[in-house]
């Protein structure tokens, strides 16, 4: 026996079995070979292959449903920003009006006031809305006529 000690006792030539090369160029680091494959039943390894084939699939429709959706989402985002620019576009409008049709009937500058301040912020809300339009030519406002 050897001085390394073991709780069971162990034949000598059992410890010096050196691993057994078995001429194979399929073997793999782990200890598996493809020639093991033809120890199991085709009723096993087909299917196993098949649930793989489709894990791997649905995997792979399932990143690009997401993409879709991630691209998806970035349109109706744009298409939000769209209508919150036209919305302010119409309340600006809307202001207009009013401050215009104040003065018409009364005379007074006085009511002019919500026309000029409207109209001020005019031009930042026509460059807001043609910079969230600037990718949709057909979307795109003529600037002064």
């Amino acid at each position: 026996m050897s001085s390394v000690s073991s709780p069971l006792p162990v034949r000598e030539e059992v410890r010096d079995l050196e691993p057994v090369d078995t001429g194979t160029s399929a073997e793999y680091a782990g200890g598996f070979s493809l020639a093991a494959l033809r120890l199991l039943r085709p009723a096993i390894w087909i299917p196993l292959a098949l649930v793989l084939l489709t894990s791997i699939g649905l995997a792979a429709f399932s990143e690009r449903s997401a993409h879709a959706a991630r691209v998806t989402d970035a349109r109706i985002a744009v298409a939000l920003h769209r209508l919150d620019a036209l919305s302010a576009l119409r309340a600006l409008l809307a202001e207009i009006e009013t401050g215009q049709r104040g003065y018409v009937l009364t005379g007074e500058r006085a009511d002019l006031a919500p026309f000029r301040q409207a109209l001020a912020r005019l031009p930042a809300t026509q460059a807001a809305l043609l910079s969230f339009s600037s990718g949709a030519p057909q979307l795109v406002v003529p600037r002064d006529r």
